[in-house]
């Protein structure tokens, strides 16, 4: 398992009225931030219980944003915490969104550090689309890295209970895994789908209505 629950911290996803006062950021044209739809749930507490009801045999389970709802992990001191590291540079620590972020595994792993940029449209040149879809969106390379520095690399099947943009979804196929994925919003499932079908070049099967 590896997903990106809601936090419950109520993210307020409108960063238009964002100012990016940062030279290297304005010298790449990048003056404000945008808008993004809310995220489904974040307005509560998020509740972790079911992931280790359903996926309690799982060895493997990484969450991110584990923080936020760490009092409510089982066992979460057995467990073992990575940093992504998202500036540009040292001095960036005044960027849009958090300069870093948390994901909590279940198992003792060596601690580590991904240090892989993302901050508004930044990073996202590493992106195959270029573009940044979710105000929570992990870049695909960071899927990859976790993927590869971690047993996760030895998984066949990747389940990811909040896909969100569907960067999972993408490191999967770059990896050649099967990913089971789910998602509310009905606007992040259609970014899911143009997503893959960008990227595979395929086109997805649709279940047929059923009157």
């Amino acid at each position: 398992v590896c997903t990106d629950p809601p936090y419950g911290i109520d993210l307020n996803t409108d960063y238009s009225g964002m100012k990016n006062r940062l030279k290297f950021a304005q010298e790449k044209g990048v003056k404000r931030g945008r808008k993004y739809l809310p995220i489904i749930g974040d307005s509560i507490d998020y509740d972790p219980t079911h992931i280790f009801r359903d996926f309690g045999y799982c060895k493997e389970v990484y969450l991110w944003g584990a923080d936020y709802y760490s009092d409510l992990i089982p066992d979460k001191k057995k467990g073992t915490w990575l940093v992504w590291d998202k500036r540009l540079e040292e001095a960036a620590d005044n960027m849009f969104g958090s300069c870093f972020e948390l994901c909590w595994m279940k198992a003792k792993h060596k601690r580590n550090i991904a240090r892989i940029k993302w901050a508004g449209i930044f990073g996202t040149e590493q992106e195959f689309d270029h573009k940044r879809h979710h105000p929570t969106q992990k870049p695909i390379s960071l899927t990859v890295w976790v993927f590869e520095h971690y047993p996760l690399k030895k998984a066949k099947i990747i389940v990811d209970l909040f896909l969100g943009s569907g960067s999972t979804l993408v490191a999967c196929e770059k990896l050649n895994r099967r990913c089971f994925g789910m998602e509310i919003e009905p606007i992040y499932c259609d970014v899911i789908i143009e997503r893959w079908e960008k990227y595979t070049g395929q086109k997805v099967e649709r279940p047929k209505k059923v009157a």
